[in-house]
């Protein structure tokens, strides 16, 4: 029968456990230092890229001086039309954008169509009828014939407005959809 020495044996497990513990700290090291080299490899190339985009960038002046004319004629707008809200949109299929307002005041709604050298045709108007006090417009395709629709709210008469469009520039009577009496 051998007999084993426990001094020998608790002498090889403290060998074995600082040779794992050693291996661990190098290995600990290393990504420490591989992350370190990246990170540093990244800051050098940002300040490479910011460098070499301020020396090529042309420095442009910001001054603006914007000029601002008139292209739509005074009479345009009746005194009492009262105007509460724009949308634009291309209703002719011209490529230019034109513009549509609710009139709260006459109870219509005004269609500008675009020139497309600055100018607008007169305004053309389309009831949404008495007293409903159109305050809100937008424009969709509602009938998927490739042309923009216009719908209104209407205030006073708790309804909302389709004006479908023929795209000759003028639009079907208004069909008109109850959102109910809310007050």
């Amino acid at each position: 029968m051998t007999c084993i020495n426990s001094s020998d044996t608790r002498e090889t497990q403290r060998g074995a456990l600082l040779e794992r513990s050693n291996i661990e700290l190098k290995d600990k090291q290393r990504r420490r230092n591989i992350t370190l080299v990246s990170t540093l490899f990244t800051c050098i190339v940002m300040v490479v890229a910011i460098t070499i985009v301020c020396l090529n960038t042309s420095h442009i002046d910001n001054s603006c001086e914007s000029k601002f004319k008139s292209v739509i004629s005074n009479n345009s707008f009746q005194q009492n039309s009262h105007p509460r809200s724009i949308t634009i949109g291309d209703l002719n299929n011209d490529l230019w954008l034109d513009i549509v307002v609710s009139n709260s005041g006459t109870n219509t709604i005004g269609i500008f169509l675009n020139y497309g050298n600055g100018t607008f045709e007169q305004q053309m108007t389309f009831p949404t009828g008495d007293n409903s006090m159109p305050l809100s417009v937008t424009l969709a395709d509602f009938n998927n014939d490739t042309y923009l629709d216009i719908a209104v709210t209407n205030y006073n008469t708790h309804n909302i407005g389709i004006f479908l469009n023929y795209n000759n520039g003028s639009f079907r009577n208004q069909i008109t959809f109850s959102t109910g009496v809310s007050r």
